[in-house]
């Protein structure tokens, strides 16, 4: 007994409560300079625990609701796909209000809780397990 929990416990796979998603092949030839167009979240704006927006990448602000899809939200935690763990990590952020609005780029996934899974509860996983190793 641990705690002084005195049932059993559930097992369960991540995978049963957490929304895997990985992003849309958005053609580079109709990327934007306009800076009212919508950021595209691609694996060189993830960096260790944080996203960085310098030389964003833009679609345009009209078109952005036809990929509603791919619109993230706060909290979402996304992971670059491409070159994932480098020397100093995982590739990992969680999105903020402040990153808002964005849309995610192919080889870069986002994950979401669903069944009743917080999201900020993979943001926590993500980041402790990171800590351990």
């Amino acid at each position: 007994m641990m705690n002084g929990y005195k049932g059993d416990w559930n097992t369960t796979m991540l995978g049963d409560h957490v929304d895997i998603q990985t992003g849309f092949p958005f053609k580079s030839k109709e990327y934007v300079d306009d800076p009212s167009g919508v950021r595209l979240l691609r694996g060189d704006n993830i960096v260790q625990g944080k996203l960085r927006w310098e030389g964003v990448k833009r679609w345009p602000q009209a078109d952005a609701s036809n990929f509603g899809e791919y619109s993230l939200q706060a909290d979402d935690v996304v992971l670059a796909m491409d070159r994932p763990w480098i020397e100093a990590g995982l590739k990992y952020a969680w999105i903020t209000e402040r990153d808002l609005p964005c849309l995610l780029v192919q080889r870069v996934s986002r994950l979401r809780g669903k069944n009743g899974l917080l999201t900020p509860f993979i943001q926590y996983i993500t980041a402790v397990r990171l800590r351990v190793e």
